[in-house]
């Protein structure tokens, strides 16, 4: 196809590079621009199949985040499309949007769709983005139903939707006798709630498999709560973490979530995060049905989190079923690729 896509995004991680390989498959010319962060996210060099990245640096001021914009408007010379993430700090969306209307290019946002936040100043911001940008891609259904409840009626039509996803081979089947082992995937960052967890294995005697890096000091205290926890840092190869994985029950994110409950699903496993949708760190937890493909526990509370693990663990039909459906959830996810749902969209932009 003869697309010439400039995709700005704020850091290249490793798990969004095969998407856009994927997408530079399919048509004439994809560069990335973006940064890469001190803790590289499994990105070990950058020279990439498919597509060009071309480097930048972030400086923040005053809350808004500058580049040298001399970067986005050469390589916006040649490009047809523009794709940026939506985050109204960064002020090259500013710049695309107003090179797209100087010019005539298409400019797509792509982002939550601003589901955490409320209030007359959201409205205001995405009603202006949406009407000056072709369309808004939302990370997934749910974050482009609440985006449509702040827009003006006229503008909901341009508002469509790619499933977040990762670009990872799921296991072939559900492990139907598990270990009574948790799964932990996801940085030790704020609000992980990872505390909470590591309290949680110790009441119902389970051990705590966590994939994912943090500090140090964060690590010894929680062995302190817990001697059951085994840490294995930051792990990028999809067969490793099956590897890890195999004898896990369930897989919890205690705090708020993201993309961890895609990978759970893959795995094959219940995903057990908490019930508050609009807290989460994105709207992937929104994949998750109580009762379905996991368990929802009140965000924050031990005990509420410890009944969910119990579960689980102690009704095992119930543990199988819901195993099954998290992996039917994620091969379903996955029918489509990222990359084909956004040149679905981009051929249903040049129909108009």
């Amino acid at each position: 196809m003869k697309y010439k896509i400039l995709f700005v995004q704020p850091i290249l991680t490793s798990y969004r590079i095969p998407f856009f390989q994927d997408l530079g498959k399919h048509i004439e010319s994809l560069t990335v621009i973006a940064d890469i962060p001190e803790k590289n996210f499994g990105v070990t060099n950058q020279e990439f199949t498919n597509f060009k990245f071309s480097r930048v640096s972030w400086n923040k001021k005053f809350s808004l985040y500058f580049t040298n914009i001399f970067s986005l408007i050469k390589n916006s010379k040649d490009c047809t499309h523009i794709i940026h993430f939506a985050d109204f700090k960064y002020t090259t969306l500013t710049i695309s949007v107003l090179i797209g209307l100087i010019t005539q290019k298409k400019v797509l946002l792509h982002g939550q769709g601003g589901y955490k936040k409320s209030g007359i100043i959201k409205k205001i911001v995405y009603n202006l983005a949406v009407k000056f940008s072709d369309r808004y891609i939302a990370y997934n259904e749910y974050a482009a139903l609440k985006l449509k409840e702040t827009l003006m009626p006229s503008l909901r039509k341009k508002i469509c939707f790619i499933n977040n996803t990762l670009y990872i081979k799921p296991v072939s089947e559900i492990n139907k006798k598990p270990n009574n082992e948790i799964l932990y995937i996801g940085r030790l960052r704020e609000g992980c709630d990872i505390e909470i967890l590591a309290e949680a294995c110790k009441i119902t005697e389970s051990k705590l498999i966590v994939i994912g890096d943090g500090p140090i000091e964060l690590k010894e205290s929680l062995k302190k709560i817990h001697h059951e926890i085994l840490f294995h840092g930051a792990v990028y190869s999809d067969e490793e973490i099956k590897k890890l994985s195999q004898h896990c029950i369930a897989g919890v994110y205690p705090g708020d979530a993201g993309l961890s409950v895609v990978h759970y699903m893959s795995l094959g496993l219940p995903v057990i995060i908490h019930s508050s949708t609009d807290m989460h760190m994105g709207p992937e937890p929104a994949y998750i049905e109580d009762k379905y493909n996991g368990i929802l526990f009140e965000r924050k509370n031990k005990q509420s989190l410890v009944s969910a693990m119990k579960e689980i663990i102690e009704n095992k039909p119930l543990r199988l079923n819901l195993a099954q459906n998290s992996l039917e959830a994620w091969n379903e996810l996955s029918k489509k690729s990222m990359a084909e749902s956004l040149l679905e969209i981009m051929k249903n932009l040049q129909k108009h």
